[in-house]
């Protein structure tokens, strides 16, 4: 449902020590953005400035789109003796086009290179380059310039440093963020494990640990009721600037989760009670959720705790002074609120969310089993949708003999789990979500499974194709075959029906899903994938290297055929994709739904009726959030999208039987 580029996240290994204040107080750290322009063609700009989606230091850069000029800074040369002076700069591609830094010292240039003369390969990516440099104590002049004019330049941060060995990392000099606790209840031992998650790419996850009385270490001892835990220093697991990280801390008693937890948490910028913000919790549940900035020092106010933005945000829904919320009719109109579980476990923050999605029109809510029935059924809302995906390893090999069996104990544990939570956990259940934006299967396993060889050669059988008519002198040697390797007429068919068998490979397993899940949540309930959609990309990762809406469709592969409209373009492109859809589900008589993306305010209600114009009888919006625990949280925090969200909800429900009883003309 995301773009991919923000979809992909990484648990990465935490080896690595922060610099210690040594390095620091040794070192030159300079932002990009705090260099002085002096005259055109230097500014800063927030990110890099550019649609990359990878973290920067302070979440700015100094940038340069082809103009001379130069930019300044004054910095204190720590020592004398031998330096090596690291800049962070965007590499974009193999374009020409540098950058010089030169140091002055007592009048005179110490230091002048050039950086980024090596252009190579096609990524974009931020690249760390260094030049020894022989530097005296005392003042120097920081200056950069454009050396040779052409791509744009983007310099993140300038480090000077004595450590010849070090390997540099912005996080190492970055503003610090500083946090400790203490256990009032349970009095028994208790130790909190830690997540941090931060909001967008390179990386999602970070897991510091278990945090005891030695820090992130798990092996110290938990820390005493009442008695305040060592500081740690988050910053090395956190985003820069205002961009908001969510610190997740598990309480654990003996391993479980507490039912329970009430303890003082607090951060600051440096591990200084004098400095420190506190942060009171009494939770059900054993999860206690942070929400904070990368700069305590710059922003402070930003810091604090789920319950409290959970609370804020039902209060700003109240706020906007709405007439009451529509009744649920026969058009589902679904919100996503995510969270539960991972970022809180209190119904009264569950219900502060349901409260606030409720409030802005939602007639449909995800997962209502357990206290989120309970609540939701309070708020006047019965319908749901899940989403229980078909399990990973079922894409390991899509011809294996144990793909019903793969699925049918999948989702016959997904309802027993369910209905365990809550025995009436599945009622008003009308839709599941099986995978969102799958690829399709892998030409390369295709070509190497025994399996796969086997059905694909039954698959041509079935067509009367022989060998000779797609190149190959026998059966042996017919494997499915990639495009560039498709040189003349026998070799192009063969791998058109390479790809024909591949994309029935998908939508074969996806079908196996639907059954399944059909069996154990219900027979009547829809089962779809989200395709991604195909408008914004020229339909290449639509179809060419996606599922076959069509084969989907002629195969049932799907109860339900829904794409998202992302791209953004207007309400035409919202009612295109549903015509798309439509096309795709008329053999069959399937339903359509669609995904209204609520990150372009102005044309929010315009797709919303495209859509539904077109022939769409589910929509979800998405998504609401809440945005510390999920970064597509784009209505949670949004006073402005609330209110053309509400106001598209009411006008939706206001025309509810036209629109469910209409149908397009052919």
């Amino acid at each position: 449902m995301r773009p991919a580029a923000l979809v992909l996240a990484t648990l990465l290994p935490l080896t690595l020590a922060r610099a210690d204040d040594a390095l620091r107080r040794s070192s030159v750290f300079v932002e990009g953005e705090d260099f002085a322009p002096d005259g055109p063609g230097w500014s800063p700009g927030q990110g890099w400035n550019d649609d990359i989606y990878t973290a920067t230091s302070g979440d700015a850069v100094l940038g340069n789109n082809g103009d001379q000029g130069e930019a300044k800074r004054e910095v204190t040369v720590p020592a004398a003796g031998t330096y090596q002076v690291w800049a962070l700069y965007l590499k974009i591609g193999e374009y020409p086009g540098t950058f010089g830094l030169r140091i002055e010292q007592g009048g005179k240039a110490v230091f002048d290179q050039r950086y980024r003369t090596k252009p190579e390969g096609g990524d974009w990516r931020p690249v760390w380059e260094q030049f020894p440099a022989e530097l005296q104590a005392g003042p120097a002049t920081l200056t950069v310039y454009l050396a040779q004019p052409g791509i744009r330049q983007r310099l993140d941060c300038v480090l000077i440093t004595p450590k010849a060995d070090y390997k540099p990392d912005y996080h190492d000099f970055a503003p610090q963020v500083f946090c400790r606790y203490r256990v009032i209840a349970p009095a028994g031992a208790v130790v909190p494990s830690v997540d941090t998650y931060l909001h967008r790419a390179p990386v999602y996850y970070y897991a510091p640990g278990a945090w005891t009385a030695k820090g992130f270490d798990g092996t110290g001892e938990p820390v005493p009721a009442g008695s305040w835990s060592p500081w740690v220093d988050l910053s090395r697991y956190m985003d820069s600037g205002k961009w908001l990280t969510t610190v997740k801390l598990r309480f654990l008693s003996g391993g479980k989760p507490v039912e329970r937890v009430k303890v003082e948490l607090q951060v600051a910028p440096e591990a200084d009670e004098a400095q420190a913000r506190s942060f009171p919790e009494d939770l059900e549940g054993e999860l206690v959720t942070l929400v904070l900035p990368g700069d305590l020092r710059k922003f402070p106010a930003v810091a604090t705790t789920a319950s409290r933005l959970s609370a804020r945000h039902l209060a700003d829904v109240r706020a906007l002074g709405l007439s009451a919320p529509p009744p649920p009719g026969r058009i589902p109109l679904e919100l996503w609120v995510c969270g539960w579980g991972g970022a809180y476990h209190a119904p009264r923050i569950l219900a502060d969310e349901l409260g606030a999605a409720r409030q802005l029109g939602a007639t449909s809510l995800n997962d209502l089993h357990g206290p989120a029935r309970t609540i939701a059924t309070r708020l006047g809302v019965r319908q749901q949708y899940l989403s229980q995906w078909l399990p990973y390893q079922a894409w390991t090999c899509p011809t294996t003999d144990k793909q019903p069996q793969i699925m049918d104990e999948h989702f016959a544990k997904v309802a027993a789990d369910i209905r365990k939570d809550d025995p009436q956990g599945l009622n008003g259940l009308y839709r599941n979500i099986l995978w969102d934006e799958p690829g399709t299967s892998d030409l390369k396993h295709l070509r190497e499974c025994p399996s796969c060889l086997a059905a694909f050669r039954a698959f041509l059988k079935a067509q009367a194709l022989e060998p000779a008519a797609l190149g190959a002198a026998d059966w042996e040697a017919v494997k499915p075959l990639a495009r560039e390797q498709a040189v003349d007429g026998p070799s192009r068919r063969l791998h058109v029906q390479s790809i024909a068998f591949r994309d029935r490979t998908n939508a074969m397993l996806v079908r196996a899903a639907r059954l399944a899940a059909e069996k154990h949540l219900g027979a009547d309930v829809l089962q779809s994938v989200n395709f991604t959609d195909g408008a914004l990309s020229g339909w290449e990762a639509g179809m060419v290297h996606g599922p076959d809406w069509f084969l989907y469709g002629r195969t049932q592969a799907t109860s339900l055929l829904w794409s998202e409209d992302w791209a953004c373009l207007g309400p035409e492109v919202s009612g295109y994709i549903v015509d798309m859809l439509r096309a795709a589900a008329r053999p069959n008589r399937l339903a359509v739904g669609e995904y209204i993306i609520c990150n372009h305010v102005p044309t929010l209600e315009q797709r919303a009726f495209s859509a539904l114009a077109h022939g769409a009888k589910i929509l979800h919006f998405y998504c609401y959030g809440p945005y510390y625990a999920f970064a597509d949280g784009m209505v949670s925090d949004s006073p402005e999208t609330q209110k053309a969200l509400a106001r598209t909800l009411r006008g939706i429900a206001s025309a509810d039987e036209a629109l469910a009883a209409a149908a397009q003309p052919r």
